[in-house]
């Protein structure tokens, strides 16, 4: 008698990096999007969006608030971006203030907003903004030693 194998573990140490939710180019969503894994925009998405690993490509558009691990912006963005990794690049149009450890902004990018560095200490204190204990809270990610100090990326 043979034994069926078991489906491949979802959560943990050996699971399987799963396919990214993808908003293809031509999908225009309106309302809320929220996903445990990684999205990539190439639509348009009229509400606020939720994620792991978040990208928005050259021809994306997301018009509402971005809470995620690390976020990735090739296209347009209107609204509040919250993320411990928040990369610009020289495609990008940011209109909107980023709650971020990391920043990294390419020569060429549009960025019009504020950006409010937030490190461990930061973490311990009272979030100012809902946004920002949403991402407090979805980044459960305990940095030590070097990763703890890194600074925040490059500006142009």
């Amino acid at each position: 008698m043979s034994r069926r194998p078991e489906p491949p573990a979802r959560n943990g140490k050996g699971a399987k990096p799963s396919m990214p939710s993808i908003v293809s180019e031509g999908l225009h969503v309106t309302g809320n999007l929220i996903s445990d894994g990684d999205v990539q925009i190439d639509g348009i998405i009229e509400g606020d969006v939720k994620g792991r690993n978040l990208t928005v490509g050259s021809n994306g558009q997301v018009v509402g608030k971005i809470v995620a691990h690390e976020v990735v912006i090739n296209g347009s963005v209107t609204g509040e971006v919250a993320a411990k990794t928040v990369m610009i690049t020289r495609t990008a149009n940011v209109e909107g203030d980023l709650v971020h450890e990391v920043l990294s902004i390419e020569a060429g990018a549009i960025f019009e907003g504020r950006s409010k560095r937030s490190d461990s200490a930061a973490r311990n204190q009272q979030p100012a903004s809902d946004t920002q204990r949403q991402v407090f809270q979805h980044l459960s990610v305990k940095t030590g030693g070097a990763d703890a100090k890194a600074a925040g990326g490059t500006a142009a």
